[in-house]
């Protein structure tokens, strides 16, 4: 299952760190985390004016009175 050379050889890393990689990886990071604070915004904001939508379309509506 393991290779033969298992328990003698420490574990090395497939390739060196690379840190043209890095700082590819940490702008991308950056702009994703950017990215989705905006649309999480976007998403507040969009609920927001559903709510005041759902206030508006409903604030003539009345019930009937209850007849007991």
């Amino acid at each position: 299952m393991y290779p033969y050379y298992w328990g003698y050889y420490p574990y090395m890393m497939p390739y060196p760190i690379d840190p043209f990689a890095l700082m590819y990886m940490w702008s991308y990071l950056w702009m994703y985390w950017i990215s989705m604070m905006y649309y999480i915004e976007m998403f507040r904001v969009m609920v927001d004016m559903w709510r005041k939508l759902a206030e508006t379309s409903f604030r003539g509506v009345t019930t009937a009175p209850a007849t007991a």
